[in-house]
């Protein structure tokens, strides 16, 4: 399995070349498949990354290869990306309808899982082009059937993100990698406004939103620290912005949430061990600081999100790749999401353990007193595993 995501009540994830999903209750539903495309070249790529048989051969050369992601919401409607083909569904995910084509520079994954989002009854969609290809954000107002550009950048690598903000009528998007490409900002009618930008302290995968705060980590590979940043939504406006360091991370901070368990809003986070050398990484920097464990990490409101708790963690599963310099090697994620009556929900990708898993952490765990003084936290015990 690979992404996960969350619409009521029900768990939405992709298994190669069909989507799954399982309702609250236990029940499962039946997926549909995603076409290939016709060409052969691309055909025989998207067999490759998405096939049992091709996935076999990378798991042990390069490592489990992020290849997909997916997005549901009300009213049956689904979204996913399988490469660099778009899919839309009106069925809760049982049939796929090819929609979009991403950049021919896209990666593998296609999109980063923060690249979609709902506002105002329109679909935003923003690309992860790793070349030449512009930066898109991407608008459909028919439910996801036609898609049209909404704005066009070429002064920037690609978008990370966009982000529908509960709290405001402000939708959010942020940009990398370079520190003058690097920008958490608005979309409008009139473009891409950066709230703050020109370091990697405004590169960011994910951002949560609170009803006080952004909440971001540092996107930098190769940096000493890989700070966690908060920012009060009163310097929203300010010409200069200053984020505050409440906390910092061994690997990149990528995918963010935000719920309410019990009463109290937490921010839940997971950390993804990156391999390689950034290609954008200043040549003095030319390192990869990271450690070998994905981690879930959440913090509570109470603590202004400067006390953070480990709720789980893997180490990146090692393959041939590491042995060898001309193979790659993948990085490991754990995809998340959350609902208040099911908790947070996780997918590790490229792991020792729980590959391709879907579980379970029930609310009850988001608890200080438990956190503070209650027992390990495992996967069989008090996180539950899925079966899709």
């Amino acid at each position: 399995m690979q992404s996960c995501n969350v619409c009521d009540g029900d768990i939405f994830t992709v298994d190669g070349v069909r989507s799954c999903s399982i309702s609250g209750d236990g029940r499962s539903k039946p997926g549909g498949r995603f076409a290939p495309p016709e060409a052969l070249p691309e055909r025989l790529k998207f067999h490759l990354f998405n096939r049992d048989f091709g996935r076999s051969i990378l798991r042990y050369t390069t490592g489990t290869v992020h290849s997909s992601n997916i997005w549901a919401f009300s009213g049956n409607l689904a979204l996913a990306n399988v490469g660099r083909r778009v899919f839309i569904s009106s069925d809760d995910g049982r049939s796929w309808e090819f929609v979009l084509r991403l950049p021919d520079t896209s990666p593998p994954k296609g999109v980063l899982p923060s690249a979609v989002t709902e506002s105002e009854g329109n679909l935003y969609l923003c690309t992860y082009p790793l070349k030449t290809d512009p930066a898109r954000i991407y608008v459909s107002d028919d439910g996801g059937s036609n898609w049209k550009v909404l704005l066009e950048r070429t002064d920037f690598r690609h978008f990370h993100g966009v982000y529908s903000d509960e709290y405001s009528d402000m939708l959010l998007a942020n940009t990398g990698d370079r520190d003058s490409e690097s920008a958490i900002g608005t979309v409008d009618g009139d473009g891409f406004t950066a709230i703050g930008r020109g370091s990697q302290t405004w590169r960011a995968v994910g951002i949560a939103m609170t009803p006080r705060y952004l909440i971001w980590g540092k996107d930098a590979t190769y940096a000493q620290r890989k700070e966690i940043f908060r920012l009060h939504r009163d310097q929203i406006d300010d010409p200069n912005p200053t984020p505050t360091v409440i906390d910092e991370t061994e690997s990149i901070l990528f995918y963010l949430k935000t719920e309410t368990f019990g009463g109290e809003t937490w921010v839940i986070g997971s950390t993804s061990p990156e391999t390689g050398i950034d290609s954008t990484a200043p040549p003095d920097k030319q390192r990869n600081t990271c450690d070998n464990k994905a981690r879930i990490i959440a913090s509570p409101a109470s603590s202004q999100f400067e006390d953070w708790y480990e709720i789980y963690s893997v180490e990146r599963r090692r393959a041939l790749g590491e042995y060898i310099d001309r193979i790659p090697t993948a990085d490991a994620h754990i995809f998340i999401d959350a609902d208040p009556e099911l908790g947070v929900i996780a997918n590790p990708c490229n792991t020792t353990s729980n590959d391709g898993d879907v579980l379970r952490i029930p609310p009850d765990v988001f608890d200080t007193s438990v956190l503070d003084s209650g027992p390990e936290i495992k996967v069989g015990e008090r996180i539950e595993l899925l079966d899709l």
